[in-house]
């Protein structure tokens, strides 16, 4: 008998990619505002978490899967909630900050 394996209770589910872009982001953008650097290891986290969720995304064996249960769309929630995380961050980045 074939045992039928389900991808989605391994991976992340969509939901999982926005909370903790929103999440991450926040922190980021919080602690770039008090030092720039201060937000490194978030985008950094934020990278490694990206890349890896993406490989799967890619895998040639996974990637269709995934796809069949989560929807085709999965990779463009993974990109989207990526560019939000890291924009939030780098925006406190990039923010002027008022003299004190």
């Amino acid at each position: 008998m074939l045992a039928v394996l389900e991808v989605m209770d391994k991976e992340p589910g969509v939901i999982a990619f926005w909370v903790s872009a929103g999440v991450l982001g926040i922190i980021g953008y919080l602690l770039a505002r008090r030092r720039w650097w201060w937000a490194l290891p978030v985008l950094i986290l934020l990278a490694v978490s990206s890349a890896a969720a993406w490989g799967e995304w890619t895998d040639s064996q996974v990637g269709p899967a995934i796809a069949l249960e989560a929807g085709r769309f999965y990779g463009s929630h993974l990109l989207a909630s990526t560019i939000l995380a890291a924009g939030l961050t780098i925006a406190g980045m990039a923010w002027p900050k008022r003299a004190a």
